[in-house]
């Protein structure tokens, strides 16, 4: 027996913006093209290779979230929603949807409808959207199943890890975007690692705490850099 449900957030445009840069972008994984919505207005979006999140506590990251409770926003719709916007932008956004039960019978599932939007400039004006239901979303995965739990428990102790740079420069990027364009920002993030092979948390807070992890490098890649990962052997040595 399905429930009708409505899942609302507010999100400042660099806020949307970092959610949409970090979602899939590959058609063919319908799970992580989309931005997830908790049912008390936190957001993550993933690609498989970082995950980003807007909003969550200590705790949060130590339980993890269910996905099957979450409402979800296609990307696309999401890019949609960005076009002509402009700095100092406030969206407004309302999942309309259907909450079934779970062949579990204990699990629910939040399956999206339409989307309405109500966008608000810094002047306090206001425009509305509205986007039908996009077919063939998927359930968000679990947090834990893109970035290994042991992520979340990383500290503040010294140390090194070699990440993509362009999944770095991104991420530096979107929370300098957010601090430009939110009220409240600060001029620093945090970094926390856990061992050198571990996924990286990069934390930045401003109105509200983000959280950004970044998968390393394969070891392969970090040889040389004095993290301990054995050089690969070439074709001359192994002839020898």
């Amino acid at each position: 027996m399905s429930q009708p449900t409505t899942t609302t957030i507010t999100l400042a445009r660099a806020e949307l913006r970092a959610l949409v840069a970090h979602a899939g972008r590959e058609e063919y994984r319908a799970n992580i093209c989309l931005i997830a919505i908790t049912p008390d207005g936190r957001a993550f979006s993933t690609d498989g290779h970082r995950l980003i999140i807007a909003g969550p506590t200590d705790a949060d990251l130590r339980a993890g979230f269910k996905p099957r409770e979450c409402a979800t926003l296609s990307r696309v719709t999401a890019v949609a929603m960005l076009k002509g916007s402009r700095k100092g932008d406030r969206f407004e956004i309302t999942i309309a949807g259907e909450r079934l039960g779970s062949s579990d019978g204990v699990t629910p599932e939040v399956v999206p409808g339409s989307v309405e939007v109500t966008i608000t400039d810094r002047h306090e004006a206001t425009r509305r959207q509205s986007y039908g239901r996009v077919p063939g979303l998927g359930t968000p995965p679990p947090a834990d199943q893109v970035i290994p739990g042991a992520a979340f428990e990383a500290t503040d102790t010294p140390g090194a890890a070699a990440v993509s740079p362009a999944y770095l420069a991104e991420g530096c990027k979107a929370f300098a975007d957010l601090e430009s364009e939110t009220a409240g920002g600060c001029s620093s993030i945090a970094i926390k690692i856990r061992n050198p092979l571990d996924p990286v948390q990069i934390r930045w807070t401003g109105d509200r705490q983000w959280c950004l992890v970044i998968m390393p490098m394969r070891a392969d890649h970090v040889a040389g850099y004095g993290f301990g990962a054995k050089p690969a052997r070439t074709r001359k040595a192994r002839a020898a």
